[in-house]
């Protein structure tokens, strides 16, 4: 009976100790099954997180991406606006100067036309006294006043006719009158040189220019109609460039007792070149250093004179 009560125990500890594993095994599979979860949502937690940190990431990414876009379209913007403004300026600049180009050169073509008007015009621009005065001219001039103080009315024909007879009258006139009226023409001149100087000195050099180029204009219609050239106006205080050799040796054979006073200028011409070749090298050779001397003195009051026009 001890033996099966012993048997009956052990059996009934053995399932006690079955059932005790099996509620072990059991817990620990629980244990188990509950660490999974845990471990599973801890991993879903974990997955979740990464999730939302690559979402906001993302998030981020785009949100820069249009703030990048915004920037650069507003960049884009600002640099568009500014070469519109530059173009607009530049446009202006353009139009400002093509004004200006047309301004001046309808400021040059009414200066062209005033010029043109000028030199193509009868009308003095400058009027320089004169310092040719003569004695037939004087003698004229006073016979003719008083003509024309004892007459009431001179035509043109009547005038032209005058100043024949009065030529003619001078040609008669006897050298002791003719001599008074020399006289009175040096006094003239003497008085007359200060005023010119003045002049000179004083009137506008560009003036003077055009004045001249308007003679060289009127000139070419002048010898086209077989009229005489005006002269160019010529500063009297300008140093007078020598003559040549030929010349001087001219002067000194006109002012020779050997010449007849009766020559004509073509005769006087004549004989002097036929006795120029007769003349030795070495006489020549005087005439040549005269000439250069001259001419030496002549450059040194060239410069004179330049320095004094400044």
């Amino acid at each position: 009976m001890e033996a099966i009560k012993n048997t009956i125990s052990k059996f009934i500890q053995k399932q006690k100790a079955i059932e005790i594993a099996k509620r072990k095994t059991l817990l620990d599979e629980k244990k188990k099954l509950i660490l999974a979860r845990a471990a599973t949502l801890k991993l879903s937690k974990a997955k979740k997180l990464e999730a939302l940190k690559k979402k906001k990431a993302r998030l981020a990414q785009k949100k820069s991406r249009e703030l990048k876009l915004k920037k650069e379209t507003i960049i884009k913007l600002k640099l568009e606006k500014a070469k519109k403004l530059e173009l607009e300026k530049a446009m202006k600049r353009k139009l400002i100067k093509a004004k200006k180009i047309e301004l001046e050169k309808a400021k040059k073509l009414k200066l062209k036309a005033e010029l043109h008007k000028k030199l193509t015009s009868t009308r003095k621009i400058v009027n320089p006294p004169s310092l040719s005065s003569r004695p037939m001219t004087l003698f004229l001039k006073d016979s003719y006043e008083k003509i024309k103080n004892s007459q009431q009315t001179i035509d043109d024909k009547s005038c032209r006719k005058i100043f024949i007879g009065l030529a003619l009258e001078w040609k008669q006139l006897p050298e002791v009158e003719k001599l008074e009226y020399k006289k009175r023409t040096d006094i003239l001149k003497e008085q007359k040189i200060k005023q010119v100087h003045d002049w000179w000195e004083n009137t506008d050099k560009k003036l003077i220019a055009l004045e001249n180029r308007r003679r060289k204009y009127i000139n070419t219609i002048r010898l086209k109609q077989g009229k005489i050239r005006l002269p160019h106006l010529i500063d009297p205080r300008k140093p007078k460039r020598p003559g040549m050799y030929f010349s001087i040796f001219l002067k000194d054979l006109a002012n020779s007792e050997n010449v007849k006073s009766s020559l004509t200028n073509t005769e006087l011409m004549d004989y002097a070149s036929v006795k120029w070749k007769q003349l030795p090298d070495d006489k020549k050779a005087i005439y040549i250093d005269k000439y250069k001397a001259q001419y030496s003195l002549y450059k040194e009051a060239v410069k004179k004179f330049k320095s004094s026009c400044l």
